[in-house]
Formats: structure tokens, sequence, C-alpha cells
């Protein structure tokens, strides 16, 4: 079969259209993934790249490299799932969350809840860590990080960075909680130090297929949802909504802001930043 190009996707004729749903079947029997939920568009282009280097021509021939050739089902499925992340990944927005965002959500209650949904290798969650330790508050902060890739998740368990994960970390938060390790090929890692590592809680979670858990006082789910087709989007933001306590706040990335938040119930206090319950930020309720 040809591949057209069109504006919402690739897969331009029925038949095309037919082997696309198939092959979506196929994976999800196969890895529980569903594929049905992601953009057409990215999964196209996606599909194009890898079909395109396994010098495939059709679906059928795509899904037997991905099912017989070693470690390639893996490589398809971490491709839809971007693992790539930093420490205070725009650093603005997490001044934000400490000078302000923070500071509201203590002013209602001392021990928080804070979710990291689709926190690839930890380095999102971890930075959370730090932050509520500066404060004091680490200990009494429980902090739930999951994924839907359990071998992401087992790197960010383990904690070990490279130096360009650890770019906008100040030297003196470095040197005290990391310690530098020799890594598998001889290179210097940076490892979260234990006692702030075994803080998390890091669980296998699919946001698009199981329940959510409950009573948050922070959510934050940055670069996932591009990904995300328009009607898997308002499913999750409005599970995420059901998920956070009364005034609590749901934190986005920089792409991913809300359409009509308020029709979900949500009242945007800063750009990226929705809380549950409309009213100003210094609302204390």
């Amino acid at each position: 079969a040809q591949w057209e190009e069109q504006e919402d996707g690739v897969m331009a004729t029925d038949a095309n259209m037919l082997a696309l749903a198939q092959f979506k079947r196929r994976i999800f029997d196969l890895s529980g993934y569903n594929l049905a939920h992601y953009k057409s568009e990215e999964l196209d282009r996606r599909l194009l790249g890898m079909m395109e280097r396994a010098a495939c021509t059709n679906l059928d021939d795509f899904f037997a490299f991905l099912t017989t050739q070693p470690g390639q089902l893996d490589n398809f499925l971490d491709s839809l799932t971007n693992n790539t992340s930093e420490f205070y990944r725009n650093p603005e927005r997490f001044r934000e969350l400490k000078i302000q965002i923070l500071p509201h959500l203590l002013g209602l209650r001392r021990r928080l809840r804070i979710w990291s949904a689709g926190c690839s290798i930890g380095a999102e969650i971890y930075s959370l860590v730090m932050i509520l330790d500066r404060l004091g508050l680490a200990e009494q902060t429980y902090f739930l990080a999951t994924d839907v890739d359990q071998r992401v998740l087992e790197k960010a368990r383990q904690g070990r960075y490279e130096a360009h994960h650890l770019t906008h970390v100040p030297r003196n938060e470095l040197t005290h909680y990391f310690t530098p390790v020799q890594g598998p090929s001889d290179e210097l890692l940076y490892e979260f130090k234990p006692v702030w590592r075994n803080r998390v809680h890091f669980v296998t979670h699919d946001l698009l297929q199981e329940a959510y858990p409950q009573y948050f006082d922070l959510i934050i789910c940055r670069n996932v949802m591009i990904y995300f087709n328009r009607e898997a989007k308002v499913i999750a933001y409005s599970k995420f909504f059901e998920s956070l306590k009364d005034h609590g706040v749901l934190f986005v990335g920089g792409t991913e802001r809300m359409m009509n938040e308020q029709d979900i119930g949500y009242h945007r206090i800063l750009p990226f930043f929705y809380s549950k319950v409309p009213g100003p930020i210094s609302s204390r309720g």
C-alpha cells in the first residue's frame, strides 16, 4: 500500500486505514498499549520513520519485524513514550512552583500528597523531593511517581543520571543530593542518594487504561499529553480533576495548556497551573 500525506495523518486510503486499525489491535493484544489514543499525525510520523529504517513497506511486514527482531518492539514502544527529562526542566516554572504554588498549597495543609504522572526517568519527582526538603517538608510529604514503561521506572528507581540531566541543578544541591559514581561504560554518573530516592513510591500505571489514584494536592503531568489525541486528553484531564483534593493543582507542560479548562472545572491560576476550585491563588478557602 502507498502512503499518502494528509493533514490528519498519512493513512489516506481505506485500505491503509484498515491496515492501521488492524496493526493497532495487534499491538494492543501483544503489549497492552492502546495506540488509538495517540495523535494520528504523531503516530504516523513515528511509524513511517521506523518502517523506513527497518526497510518495511507495509504494516504486516513491520509488525513481523517488531515481533521477531530482538528489542525492536521495546524500541517502538519507547518511541511512543517520550522518556527525555531533566531536573528542574523549564526552571522558571519550578520557581513559580516553589514561590507561589507550594505556599498556596501549604497554606491549606501541611502534609502534601504529590503525584508525578508519566514520570519518565524520575528527574521531575526528585526535583520535587529536593524542593520540599529545602522547605523542611520532605519527610511529611507523600511522593508518587508513575509511568507506563516498566523499564524507565527501573531507571528512575536507580536514580543515576548523566551530567546533561543536571544542567539546572545548583552546585550546592548537586553535592548535597548526589553521589558521583562510575557508569557501566566508565562514564561519570550522578546518583540521587538513597535517603532521598527511597521517599518516592514508583508504580507502573497506564493513564489511558487504568483507574487513577486519588486525593492529591499537586499532580504534575508534563510533556505527556502532547502525544494524546483530543479525546484522550479530555478524559485524562477530567480524571486528574477527580484525583485532586479541593484547591489541588495540576501542573502541565509548556505546550499543553488546556483549552476551555473551565468546562472540566479547573481555574487557571498561572500559566500551566490549574486549580480544582475557582478562586485567586491567595485563597485559603
